[in-house]
């Protein structure tokens, strides 16, 4: 990659800088700088020509001689980025040359985002979404997902888990676009400083259609009006996020989550080209407003600290915005970032069109610290469990069905498959009690009054599995004196028609024995045991 170069700078600090690659090693943190792409968009109307009819436009594009830049012909002025597309260039040329790299490793467990900056009419939600006839970014990046998992499930992946949310922040607040019902989505951070969404629903997927179902339902409840230079104007930023849990041969058990951010700002808008009064003029203040604070963002990320100052003590101030506070990561933290910045080739539009340059030219100096992110907390190593087991029992039950259907199949070798299966249940069985003893060992104050939890992560929780569970008194068994609490004694049991594992609560007075119901798929074994704590 190269480090975007600052009209006229010849100088050493601006000479070509190459990116760190991503995470090579699971967990180990590379430096990568932010890939900015610049996409100008053909002319939109007849003020492009001058009296005579030629092309009069201030800016020419230069793919290949002249290294990827944009000419500024009126300044004499050459920027350079890691990638440029000239008004012919197709969505997907853009996809192949600077997202799909974003996508696959998104695959591997790296957190990915790709986000279309520029003034308003520019073409970025085209750019994002299509326009029905051709696709955007994405459209490409789901099916580029799926083909990507597809290739690699039989080799290398396990098993995945795929989510979908979809939100958008109009006049500063931010709304489910998934569901109408949600209200606002609260923005707060938990005690490790992770921002946590409150009331954001997500939606499980499993191919490429039931996830572009969901963006186009989202998409319809997103917030548009017509101004003067957009009659389709986004009055909104959208954020669409693909979250992804897999398990992956050779990692022994242990997951990788990482999302995929997929994200289409309003544009910047000024009075004077959009006209606007009343509502759109306050849509247009507010998305100025964040997209002011997004610039500050990246200024104080790509400046050099001051003298005896680390990177780590430079203030940035992302809680200026909701906007800046959902990408923060994606902004110098731990995301392989892509910025394509939509610029008009118009001469009325030069001052926005150079602005966009200048935001771009910053952005690229961003540095962003890239790693898988691994998951070996026994919440989420039970639930691969589970899923494994509900896996294996389809698998009997598709088998059985055969073999019931054709008495001809039961043969030696389908004899040794169920076996085979069989032991391959029991091994699951035993390896997802002892994960639930070590995790009820783990957590701290389970014999206290039972209560519900939120785990950092997810939705409202009661359970250890991060479901909620009502907890309800049930009469002891035996006499008092010989109750135990869970820390001594743990009941798990797994009846054949299928039901849940049963986890007893000992105490005293109101809270003497409480029982949670966590689901577990059905099996043949039942197991009691004790010692756990």
């Amino acid at each position: 990659g190269v480090v975007a170069v600052s009209p006229g700078d010849t100088s050493a600090k601006a000479s070509e800088q190459t990116n760190g690659s991503v995470g090579d090693s699971a967990g180990a943190a590379k430096s990568r700088n932010i890939s900015v792409a610049i996409r100008m968009r053909p002319p939109a109307t007849a003020q492009n020509r001058s009296s005579s009819g030629a092309e009069s436009s201030p800016w020419a594009v230069s793919e290949e001689t002249e290294g990827n830049c944009v000419l500024d012909l009126l300044a004499g002025e050459r920027w350079r980025f890691d990638h440029v597309f000239g008004p012919r260039s197709a969505t997907g040329e853009i996809f192949t040359g600077c997202a799909q790299e974003v996508v696959r490793s998104f695959c591997e467990g790296i957190n990915g985002t790709i986000f279309a900056y520029g003034q308003t009419a520019s073409g970025k939600t085209h750019t994002m979404y299509g326009d029905g006839q051709k696709t955007g970014l994405i459209p490409e990046s789901v099916v580029e997902l799926f083909a990507t998992l597809a290739a690699r499930k039989d080799s290398e992946i396990i098993d995945y888990t795929m989510t979908v949310s979809f939100m958008e922040i109009y006049n500063e607040q931010v709304t489910d676009l998934l569901d109408s019902g949600v209200g606002e989505v609260k923005l707060q951070d938990d005690e490790h400083g992770k921002l946590q969404l409150k009331s954001l629903s997500s939606r499980e997927v499993k191919n490429p259609l039931e996830v572009l179902d969901c963006l186009a339902s989202g998409d319809a409840r997103r917030h548009k009006g017509e101004t003067r230079m957009n009659e389709k104007s986004s009055r909104s930023h959208t954020l669409f996020r693909i979250s992804l849990e897999s398990t992956l041969c050779g990692d022994a058990g242990v997951c990788r989550q990482s999302q995929l951010n997929l994200v289409d700002l309003a544009g910047s808008e000024g009075l004077k080209n959009t006209a606007a009064t009343g509502e759109r003029r306050r849509e247009g203040s507010n998305i100025n407003k964040s997209l002011h604070a997004l610039s500050k963002v990246i200024q104080a990320l790509s400046d050099e600290p001051k003298q005896g100052q680390s990177q780590r003590q430079q203030h940035v101030s992302f809680r200026d915005s909701k906007l800046t506070r959902l990408l923060r990561t994606a902004l110098g933290g731990n995301s392989h970032t892509v910025v394509v910045c939509t610029v008009s080739p118009s001469a009325t539009n030069y001052s926005e069109t150079k602005s966009t340059l200048e935001f771009a030219s910053r952005a690229k100096r961003v540095q962003n610290k890239v790693k898988v992110n691994l998951c070996d907390d026994g919440e989420s190593k039970i639930r691969r469990l589970q899923h494994e087991l509900e896996r294996l029992r389809a698998q009997l039950n598709c088998q059985s069905e055969r073999q019931g259907q054709d008495d001809d199949i039961s043969g030696s070798e389908e004899l040794e498959e169920d076996c085979r299966l069989g032991a391959r249940v029991q091994e699951l069985q035993a390896e997802l009690t002892a994960e639930m003893h070590g995790l009820i060992k783990a957590k701290p104050g389970i014999n206290a009054p039972a209560r519900r939890r939120t785990i950092a992560g997810g939705p409202p929780k009661g359970s250890l599995l991060g479901e909620s569970v009502p907890l309800t008194n049930i009469a002891p068994e035996g006499p008092p004196n010989r109750r135990r609490s869970i820390t001594r004694s743990a009941a798990l049991v797994a009846p054949d028609c299928g039901g849940s594992v049963d986890v007893s609560v000992g105490g005293t007075g109101s809270h003497a024995q409480r029982r949670g119901s966590l689901p577990l798929p059905a099996s043949q074994v039942a197991i009691a045991s004790g010692g756990c704590g």
